[in-house]
């Protein structure tokens, strides 16, 4: 089961997430991101980041939308509406380690993934993510990429990623991610 929004709660988050004022455009947003947190979540880091308003995102989101109709996903599907969520916010990522965490994270617990575990267990992952996770300088630029497009979330120390992205990463990881 997938806790979803009423309209109004998901007019009021966008609202208070963004700082944008309600419109037409928010509102076919919510609608077409299925009322759901995460999705929307998802969005507004993405709009935040970006400075995009809703119909901008609405666009962009209509756009990769319609290549997800290949994978023959009903439209209300909860996967397809995460997954091209998701894809929009991780064509943003520029740092490959970055995009590696992501992947691995994919295959954890989805919460309380302890950063320290990562830490020393540096030595048996890629490169750059091995160096990266090593430096705290460079550690900290691949997290502010994950944390502000709410891909994972970190509290005192451990990662949590949301197990619909979990799955989405892994359904479509790429065949180089780790190499």
């Amino acid at each position: 089961d997938i806790d979803v929004y009423s309209p109004e709660e998901a007019r009021d988050f966008l609202c208070s997430f963004t700082g944008l004022p309600s419109d037409p455009s928010q509102q076919a947003l919510a609608e077409k991101l299925g009322y759901l947190p995460l999705a929307l979540e998802q969005a507004g880091a993405y709009m935040n980041a970006t400075g995009k308003n809703y119909g901008e995102y609405l666009a962009l989101f209509s756009r990769h939308s319609t290549e997800m109709l290949k994978l023959h996903l009903d439209e209300e599907d909860p996967r397809r509406i995460v997954f091209t969520t998701w894809n929009i916010s991780r064509d943003q990522i520029t740092k490959r380690s970055a995009l590696q965490l992501l992947a691995l994270l994919a295959f954890f617990a989805p919460d309380n993934i302890e950063m320290r575990w990562l830490q020393k267990s540096a030595e048996h992952m890629p490169d750059p993510l091995r160096a990266d996770i090593q430096n705290d300088l460079a550690r900290d630029e691949l997290m502010t990429e994950l944390l502000q497009y709410s891909l994972v979330t970190l509290q005192q120390g451990k990662l949590s990623l949301h197990r619909l992205v979990q799955r989405t990463i892994k359904e479509n990881l790429a065949p180089d991610t780790f190499q």
